[in-house]
């Protein structure tokens, strides 16, 4: 999370630094809001910071001012809308709460974001919630925007049985929820193996090769009703193929197949929507100038919901171990 907001404020950065003169009658700031919402996280922080447009200084010089950085004079508020209930957040020191800015253009401290314990909120799936920043002693938010919770699914497919891959058969990925508001998903698999050099005692070590499975997953609909089943397919060659790609080989070095993990992170319409403005502007036919995306209304950021599930231990079959060891693709990997 920390990573996509630093690139928003990175692009507004450079943005006010192209080699073009440009007149700024007075200095102004632009709100730049990130938060995430998520029923089973025990917290819920949101970053709110400012964007910088000033006559007599850099934006890289402001962005090493704290004070330039941060509101003082905020109240960070959710709403749950169905029945206006507001919830006022905290300021803290992400410092201090586990959150420590990465060294880049900001200042690195203090790190203030806006936090609320979520058994505060009590969120259900698909409720709408609004998020507004509000300047004190003024009833208009300075940026708002609104959200619906990604509620809860479960992985039905691969279940508890050996997975029977093959180059020509297919691996599939299926999930099953109630919920109706998620949109888009991002599956990676987690191909886990143990590798030692048999001539050296206790040089075995756990590793991990992982794949992404499919970054652009999308949800069908029947109508207007989302389906409640989500199946993601690939064929069985791709996995091994890139298991060869991606493992380096090493002629002392024996391996052991352990398990494969496969997590999945499911993102609501913002998730979907950002991700068509991208392509939209890509290829032939697009702009080549893909347009800042933003939830927030009066400023800049993303405010939106999101869930994660996995399933863990999933086994290969005889076969499948047959071809890791003696496949083209793998059988220089010495998989024992």
């Amino acid at each position: 999370m920390k990573k996509v907001f630093i690139l928003i404020m990175t692009i507004l950065a450079v943005a006010g630094c192209k080699n073009e003169l440009v007149t700024v009658d007075t200095w102004r700031d632009i709100p730049v809001v990130y938060g995430i919402l998520n029923l089973n996280d025990t917290a819920t922080y949101i970053r709110v910071e400012k964007a910088f447009v000033d006559k007599d200084k850099s934006p890289f010089q402001l962005a090493q001012i704290a004070d330039s950085l941060y509101y003082k004079d905020i109240t960070v508020s959710l709403i749950r809308v169905r029945n206006n209930e507001r919830f006022n957040l905290i300021r803290v020191d992400g410092n201090t709460e586990g959150y420590v800015r990465n060294d880049g253009i900001f200042a690195k401290s203090p790190n203030y974001l806006y936090k609320i314990v979520n058994k505060t909120l009590s969120m259900r799936a698909d409720e709408e919630w609004r998020l507004e920043v509000v300047r004190k002693g003024e009833t208009k938010p300075i940026a708002k925007s609104a959200t619906k919770i990604i509620g809860d699914y479960e992985v039905t497919v691969p279940t508890s049985a050996p997975v029977f891959l093959r180059y020509d058969n297919s691996f599939s990925l299926t999930l099953q929820t109630d919920e109706k508001s998620g949109r888009a998903y991002d599956v990676k698999m987690l191909f886990n193996y143990d590798e030692g050099d048999p001539t050296r005692p206790n040089s075995t070590v756990a590793k991990q090769a992982i794949w992404d499975f499919t970054t652009s997953g999308q949800r069908r609909s029947s109508g207007n009703t989302p389906d409640p089943i989500m199946s993601f397919t690939r064929k069985g060659q791709d996995m091994y193929e890139f298991l060869g790609n991606t493992i380096p080989t090493s002629a002392g070095v024996l391996r052991t197949f352990k398990s494969i993990d496969f997590d999945v992170i499911i993102g609501g319409q913002e998730f979907l929507d950002y991700s068509n403005v991208g392509i939209a502007n890509t290829g032939i036919t697009g702009s080549q100038t893909i347009p800042t995306y933003t939830t927030i209304e009066n400023g800049y950021g993303i405010f939106a919901s999101r869930n994660k599930t996995s399933k863990t231990g999933v086994k290969l079959s005889d076969v499948a171990i047959d071809l890791l060891k003696n496949g083209e693709y793998t059988k220089k990997l010495n998989f024992r």
